[in-house]
């Protein structure tokens, strides 16, 4: 038997702030399940966000440029794969990130994936886009127990922004 919970929550009258944070603190429940091994039976739908909003340095817009120009960069993988991840709540694990680039794990590692993405913030900071602080879109998983080189095990996106990159 399967049971579902839902929640609607009436956005009338919140501040951008106030609803970043609503929706950063369910982000992060979903990201804890999913942490401890389990798979998040949630996906979080996005909302409408009006073009002020900022969230951690970052807009819809510039989410949606970030997004273009990892594409144009020759990274379409990596803007899938984090568009991926904001649409199914902040995190992907290793395997979806193999299916979405339809990859041999065999064959390839994901060393070096996220050198694309520091690539572009390096250079939307430099032009004045996105401030300094403003937290990278994407992040490797790693097992907490293990110390030393090993595997992703999938990525995350840091809580509240994944509300702007489901966009």
């Amino acid at each position: 038997m399967s049971a579902t919970l839902t929640y609607e929550v009436p956005l009338d009258g919140m501040t951008s702030d106030t609803i970043a944070a609503l929706h950063a603190a369910v982000t992060e429940q979903i990201a804890h399940y999913a942490r401890s091994g389990l798979t998040p039976p949630v996906a979080l739908t996005p909302i409408d966000l009006d073009d002020n909003t900022i969230i951690d340095g970052w807009t819809a817009a510039l989410a949606a440029e970030f997004l273009e120009r990892l594409r144009a960069d020759g990274s379409p993988v990596q803007a899938d794969v984090i568009a991926a991840a904001a649409k199914a709540g902040g995190r992907i694990d290793r395997a979806d990130v193999f299916t979405i680039a339809g990859w041999d794990s065999t064959e390839r590692s994901l060393k070096g994936f996220t050198r694309p993405v520091n690539r572009i913030i390096q250079q939307m900071r430099e032009e004045g886009l996105l401030p300094d602080e403003a937290p990278r879109p994407i992040e490797p998983l790693y097992s907490e127990a293990r110390r030393g080189y090993q595997q992703a095990r999938g990525f995350e996106i840091p809580p509240g922004l994944a509300l702007l990159f489901a966009q």
